[in-house]
């Protein structure tokens, strides 16, 4: 019986969302695309080495996108065999 009870109050913590969590969320400031944002990048070729880059969340933005869409051209091109390449 003890472990029914319990196992309801712990279910009903857990449903139920915290209070200050909503608050917090929506008090956030919207993002500034100046603002600069570093991040440390791994280096091929070398299992220890990292480069840091520092850009403005903007051109994070753009650089993400810019990946992306070589990705995407990537993924749909298919591999022409030609004479140097090994398809």
């Amino acid at each position: 019986m003890r472990y029914g009870c319990h196992l309801a109050v712990v279910i009903a913590l857990v449903g139920s969302p915290p209070t200050g969590v909503a608050a917090e969320t929506d008090a956030r400031p919207k993002s500034d695309p100046g603002e600069i944002i570093c991040r440390s990048e791994p280096v091929l070729g070398s299992r220890l080495a990292k480069r840091r880059y520092c850009l403005t969340r903007a051109q994070w933005d753009e650089r993400r996108a810019s990946d992306r869409q070589i990705i995407e051209k990537s993924q749909l091109i298919p591999c022409l065999p030609t004479r140097g390449s090994n398809c």
